[in-house]
């Protein structure tokens, strides 16, 4: 959204153009008074629905008024774009009409030219957008990234814990994935597998020690809150092993059996990964993670990974 202030603003500049200078100031004709007014109403039909957005995460942050989710509902989004035209459409009227009469206009205005204006600077916009985010994605598409939108998860003893993500791609569902614990008032960080295409999608499981189990299409994870510790699950051999997830990012990640002892690889480095035996027996499934966490209460279990869990 970012990009689509910026473009408004951009655009509100041939208002002002208009405005600045007094002949054309004073002219009402339909077309130039449509260039002077429509641009500041596409900026407002765009900045309005973010600043209400804004202000409801604000006050949700500071109260918890209602589960976060809400504010990133599709009709919510549909509701304020809604406000947001009608403030936009109302502040052109008010501004045509205000010029029509200040400067005496006689006869009748068509509001075609106002009609068409808008809709070509309003597409405008998004196309516009649309240019920039894939600019800015071919110039650097290593460190291209949004940002993180956290899952909060009821709290593990006295630590907070959240699932946090980012798109790394501005059209495509791809994602940065971390885990942040909280613990009087000390934040760490676990990232976690990018997902290289997918929607978001986790089942969470509880096991029988007290411990976390993340499992979505291409990972699994447990997760120690008390001890704030992650560890990543892969099967060889039908076997499944369990290994310290690093804290820092990698591109590249392997494992094979070394002298009778299991070995992970990433990146450059290398660390032993131990067996697993019944860890993950006789769990119990606590919710799932799409665009927020849901009780089990809340959604049922999916099978989302035949491969560790057929």
């Amino acid at each position: 959204m970012f990009e689509e202030i910026i473009i408004c603003i951009s655009m509100s500049g041939i208002a002002a153009l208009f405005w600045s200078i007094p002949a054309t100031r004073r002219m009402t004709g339909a077309w130039l008074t449509a260039l002077k007014t429509v641009p500041l109403g596409c900026f407002t039909t765009v900045i309005i629905p973010i600043l209400i957005l804004e202000i409801l995460v604000f006050i949700n942050n500071t109260w918890e008024l209602f589960p976060a989710r809400y504010l990133r509902h599709g009709f919510l989004g549909i509701g304020l774009s809604f406000v947001g035209l009608v403030c936009g459409v109302s502040l052109i009227v008010f501004f045509a009409r205000l010029t029509w009469r200040k400067y005496h206009a006689e006869g009748k205005r068509s509001w075609l030219p106002f009609l068409f204006i808008f809709v070509i600077l309003g597409g405008s916009v998004f196309v516009l957008s649309f240019m920039v985010k894939l600019i800015r994605y071919s110039d650097n598409s290593v460190e291209y990234h949004g940002e993180w939108t956290a899952f909060v998860l009821p709290q593990e003893g006295d630590v907070n814990l959240a699932f946090e993500q980012r798109p790394i791609h501005p059209f495509l569902a791809e994602y940065d994935y971390r885990l942040c614990f909280r613990q009087n008032g000390r934040i760490e960080y676990y990232n976690l597998k990018i997902n290289t295409g997918g929607l978001t999608f986790f089942n969470i499981y509880r096991l029988q020690d007290g411990r976390l189990c993340f499992v979505d299409k291409d990972s699994c994870y447990i997760v120690d809150a008390a001890r704030r510790e992650v560890l990543y699950i892969f099967k060889y051999q039908r076997k499944l092993y369990a290994v310290p997830y690093p804290r820092e990012k990698f591109d590249s990640w392997a494992w094979s059996m070394e002298s009778g002892k299991m070995m992970f690889y990433y990146g450059t480095r290398k660390i032993e990964a131990a067996p697993l035996t019944d860890e993950l027996k006789d769990k119990s499934y606590y919710g799932c993670i799409s665009n927020d966490f849901y009780s089990a209460g809340e959604k049922p279990e999916q099978q989302v990974n035949r491969f560790l869990f057929p």
